[in-house]
Order: C-alpha cells, then structure tokens, then sequence
C-alpha cells in the first residue's frame, strides 16, 4: 500500500466529488423542459401607460413589453426557489421618501 500526503488525498477526494456532481447536473437539466415566454396583455401594457405622463409610441411599447416579460420570468423563478425550514422568506423593499428635517410624526404644519 503507497502513502499518499494529505494534499494529494484532498486533490484526489475533489476529483472524485466533481465527478460523481456532474453527471447528476446535466441530467437535472436535462429534465426540465423550457417553459414558454409569459404572456403580457394590452391591459397591462395600458396600466402601465395610465402611470406616464405622455403616452409611448411603438418602439417603446415594445421595450415595455420584453421588460414586462423578463419581470414575470423573474418573479416566477424566484417563486420556484425552495427555502428551507425556519428560513427567512425573501422580501422586496421598498424604498421610502425621506422625512422634511424638524417633522415629527403627527405634527402638524
């Protein structure tokens, strides 16, 4: 039996992990079948457009749409994310308007 050092074992012992992880990858990828885009309505695009001060033309429509669309692939990813138990769930914050500076909540002007 030959004697190994300790830095040689742990270089052999990574191999071996990185070999048996990959093949278990590609097939786990191999098995979800690619989900087709989400839809985005006109009543959407038009909820969107209420909010604007001047109404968009054509090509900015069309950006609004691929952005609307890229949103909803990323909610719905998110959403497919498992969280362990007793985790924190995730949150999106947020961001408020700071306070005018010597008011304090109630006060009155």
């Amino acid at each position: 039996m030959q004697k190994i050092s300790r830095r040689d074992f742990g270089v052999r012992a990574a191999g071996v992990a990185a070999a048996l992880a990959v093949p278990s990858v590609l097939r786990a990828q191999a098995q979800t079948p690619a989900e087709p885009d989400p839809v985005v309505t006109d009543a959407e695009i038009d909820d969107v457009q209420k909010k604007l001060a001047k109404p968009l033309n054509e090509e900015a429509k069309k950006i609004l749409k691929a952005d609307l669309v890229s949103q909803k692939k990323d909610t719905a990813a998110r959403l497919k994310v498992k969280l362990p138990e007793q985790s924190e769930p995730c949150f999106i914050f947020v961001s408020t308007p700071k306070k005018p500076a010597g008011k304090e909540d109630g006060e009155m002007s």
